[in-house]
C-alpha cells in the first residue's frame, strides 16, 4: 500500500508541477504580449510624432509655426542683405517678399542635408537669387555675388 501512495503522490507532484509550468508559461505569455503592446503604442507614437498631428487645429498650428520660422529668417537675412549692400525701403520690400518664399519653400524640405534634397533646393534658391538680382543695381550685384561667393565657402 506504500508503494501505491507513494506513487500516487509522485504522480500528483508531477501533475502540480507541469500546471505550475502551463501557468508559468501563460504568465509569460500574457506579458509578452503586453509588452508587445507597449512596444506597439511606443511606435505608433513615434510614427504619430514624425507624421504630425492630424486634428486641423494642430495642423493650422503647424502651419503658424513655419510662417513664423520663415518670417524670422527672412527678416535677418534682409537685415544682413542690408547691411552688406545698402538697400533702399523698395529694395528691402522687394527682397523680403522674394526670400519670405524661398524660406517657405525651404521649410517645406526640412533640415535634411541629404543629395537629393540639396539638388531639389537648388532650383528655387537660384530662382530666388534671379530675382533678387533683378531688384539690385550694377554696383549692388557684383557685392551680393561676391556675398555669396564667401557665403558658399562658408
Amino acid at each position: 500500500m506504500k508503494k501505491y501512495i507513494s506513487l500516487f503522490s509522485l504522480i500528483a507532484v508531477f501533475f502540480i508541477g507541469m500546471q505550475h509550468t502551463q501557468a508559468q508559461e501563460l504568465e509569460r505569455r500574457s506579458l509578452d504580449n503586453t509588452e508587445e503592446k507597449q512596444k506597439k503604442e511606443h511606435h505608433d507614437n513615434l510614427i504619430q510624432k514624425h507624421n504630425g498631428p492630424q486634428s486641423s487645429d494642430q495642423i493650422e498650428k503647424k502651419a503658424k509655426l513655419r510662417m513664423i520660422e520663415a518670417t524670422t529668417k527672412t527678416k535677418d537675412d534682409v537685415r544682413e542683405l542690408d547691411e552688406v549692400l545698402s538697400l533702399s525701403a523698395d529694395q528691402q520690400n522687394a527682397m523680403h517678399k522674394v526670400l519670405l518664399d524661398l524660406n517657405l519653400k525651404l521649410l517645406l524640405y526640412g533640415d535634411e542635408d541629404t543629395k537629393k534634397v540639396r539638388e531639389a533646393k537648388a532650383p528655387l534658391i537660384e530662382e530666388a537669387n534671379q530675382k533678387i538680382i533683378k531688384v539690385l543695381d550694377d554696383k549692388q550685384i557684383i557685392v551680393y555675388k561676391e556675398h555669396l561667393e564667401k557665403k558658399s565657402k562658408n
